[in-house]
């Protein structure tokens, strides 16, 4: 075998290393937890010293009750930012929102007509838009962080932890 032909040693050991921190990364940081940008993600605002108003407006293929857990998620995020581990959900309030998608598709091909067989031919262009409606789930929670357990509180803590294992969650490194 020709050695020009050969790949390098040190690119057969380097691409399943990419590969690896590659797939690491995803596992790291869900698409679906972020803050609100591009019609989704959670958002939160200090409405007093110890309460919060947390949103989540999910992608169409969520149900709201994926978006609730991903809101309680950023509760429990809060809740330890605040420097307490316990926090209770005041008022909820889960809806869904009608949004409209379209989607356009270009394509360009030389004409096929003889005449026109060089480089500079005039092109067909093809446009096709696809529109379509999709139900976009909505949830907005108000909390309050507490100072002590009680038999309303949810303790942050256990959130956390659950939503890393269930993946929900980016990884702590």
């Amino acid at each position: 075998m020709n050695s020009s032909n050969r790949i390098p040693a040190k690119l057969i050991i380097l691409l399943p290393a990419v590969v690896l921190f590659l797939g690491a990364c995803a596992a790291l940081f869900p698409p679906n937890y972020r803050p609100y940008s591009n019609q989704e993600g959670y958002s939160d605002t200090q409405l007093a010293k110890d309460r919060y108003e947390v949103s989540y407006v999910g992608p169409a293929e969520f149900s709201e009750i994926q978006a609730k857990k991903l809101a309680i998620l950023r509760a429990a995020e809060l809740t330890r930012n605040a420097g307490t581990r316990w926090f209770r959900i005041v008022s909820e309030q889960s809806s869904s929102r009608k949004i409209r998608l379209t989607s356009t598709q270009r394509t360009s091909a030389p004409l096929q007509d003889t005449a026109f067989a060089h480089a500079d031919a005039p092109k067909v262009v093809q446009e096709v838009t696809t529109r379509q409606e999709a139900w976009i789930p909505m949830v907005d929670l108000v909390i309050e962080v507490e100072p002590a357990e009680s038999a309303e509180t949810l303790d942050a803590d256990t959130v956390l932890r659950e939503g890393r294992a269930s993946g929900l969650l980016p990884k702590k490194t």
